[in-house]
């Protein structure tokens, strides 16, 4: 199946869908939420929230929460959906635009980053903690959060370039690589190590404990995309127009 969001306007996508229960979540530019059925793309629902969106929809699946950033001018917010009616639950503003995407913290709490690098935590009911830092320690942040399997380290990526890791609980961010040009995507963690792609037009692989490079591999693009891995290979899209897939040990 396929479906066309819109006769008249141009509805881009920036971000990816992600799947729940049968449906798949995601949101456009113009600052509209779907919610399509997997099985044969049917519109169910689609709230438009008005303002900007490039980052994916986070999910909280017990709560059954939608959570989105999304940026208008020089500020933005984090607005919560229902997943099953898309009923606009709460909206927390943020100081800045809000356009990586966030993650998931135990105790279902949502953790996202606005571009200034302050993190916004709450639960399901939008109960907030916020927790800043300085614009002077770090880059500007468009790309999203990520998470190791256990969830105690966080992982971001600065348009600076730089690679920080922090405790997910003490959000106390260090730095583990710097790249020749920003970070855009969403930093990868696999096993011990950490795939970051960067607007260098390379990929790198770093060890996501104590940093330092393992391997990389320059493409011949700028790559905004984010990693992913199956099987043992990396694959990556990069501005050349080329799909690439590599061995995630060289």
């Amino acid at each position: 199946w396929h479906q066309k969001l819109g006769l008249f306007a141009k509805r881009h996508l920036f971000a990816y869908p992600v799947y729940f229960e049968g449906n798949l979540f995601f949101a456009t530019h113009d600052g509209s939420v779907y919610k399509l059925r997997a099985a044969d793309g049917k519109i169910v629902w689609r709230v438009d929230i008005g303002e900007r969106i490039t980052a994916t929809p986070l999910i909280m699946p017990h709560e059954k929460r939608i959570i989105v950033g999304t940026h208008l001018n020089d500020g933005g917010s984090i607005v919560a959906l229902d997943a099953v009616s898309g009923v606009r639950i709460w909206d927390v503003e943020t100081e800045k635009p809000v356009s990586g995407t966030g993650v998931l913290l135990p105790h279902d709490h949502a953790l996202i980053c606005d571009q200034a690098g302050t993190f916004y935590s709450m639960n399901a009911d939008g109960v907030l903690k916020t927790r800043k830092t300085r614009k002077s320690e770090i880059g500007l942040i468009v790309g999203g959060l990520a998470l190791n399997k256990e969830r105690t380290k966080l992982f971001f990526g600065t348009m600076r370039g730089e690679v920080y890791g922090a405790p997910s609980g003490s959000l106390k961010p260090t730095l583990l690589f710097e790249a020749d040009a920003g970070i855009q995507g969403t930093p990868l963690p696999h096993k011990n190590t950490l795939l970051v792609a960067a607007l260098d037009k390379n990929i790198y692989c770093i060890d996501s404990d104590r940093g330092g490079l393992l391997w990389m591999f320059e493409t011949r693009g700028r790559i905004f995309a984010s990693p992913v891995v199956s099987d043992g290979v990396v694959y990556i899209g990069s501005n050349d127009a080329r799909l690439y897939a590599l061995d995630e040990h060289t």
